[in-house]
């Protein structure tokens, strides 16, 4: 029974933690969409060795079919950005949001509306030029994030940015630091079905020793 209790306290203790842990990223591939130039839209990579979607919101920054570094993982809801490379911009979290709102979008998207998303998220941390992208296009999605992102109830919770570690403020470009990533983790709601599930079993255990 002590047991089963201290297994639960810590689980619930590491909870908040999990919005400042350090993991390692592998990048896999840029998906299956590109803009002609580049990839957009989901990529696929593993944080510790799990399966993710990633979405790039770092336009000036390289990553390669394979690489592998330590990321800082920041919880969008955790309060703490500094450990992003926006770290003292105030509108961080304003940016990282819009972007979440935008990569939300992308289901059910056509591909011409997944290029213009991903370079509405490019534009909104720095900007990218490109002749072959419809502006205006990408602009209408920007538009489209500021005007709805803090009052359509989407759900940030499960959000959050990851970042090189040691790069965090750094917005120096092509200067060889990884892409930054905005993911999903699981809603911090399963935490809490595991740990009900977890007391559940305390009658049982009870019952047991009863009979």
């Amino acid at each position: 029974m002590k047991k089963l209790a201290l297994l639960a306290a810590a689980l619930f203790a590491a909870a908040p933690v999990l919005s400042a842990q350090t993991g390692t990223l592998t990048f896999v591939n840029g998906g299956s969409v590109d803009d002609g130039h580049y990839y957009v839209g989901n990529y696929n990579a593993k944080l510790d060795g799990a399966p993710i979607t990633v979405n790039c919101v770092d336009f000036f920054h390289e990553v390669n079919n394979g690489d592998v570094w330590t990321v800082n993982e920041t919880s969008l809801t955790g309060g703490d950005l500094s450990n992003t490379r926006l770290a003292g911009n105030s509108n961080a979290l304003d940016l990282y949001e819009q972007a979440a709102f935008l990569t939300g979008q992308y289901a059910g998207a056509s591909n011409t509306d997944i290029v213009n998303i991903q370079h509405a998220i490019w534009t909104l941390f720095g900007g990218v030029t490109d002749p072959n992208v419809n502006n205006a296009a990408s602009q209408a999605w920007i538009t489209f994030a500021q005007t709805n992102f803090a009052t359509s109830n989407f759900d940030y919770s499960n959000y959050e940015v990851l970042t090189q570690v040691g790069a965090a403020g750094d917005q120096v470009q092509y200067d060889g630091t990884k892409q930054e990533f905005l993911t999903t983790t699981p809603e911090p709601s399963s935490m809490a079905l595991l740990g009900t599930g977890l007391f559940g079993l305390v009658p049982m255990i009870r019952r047991r020793r009863k009979s």
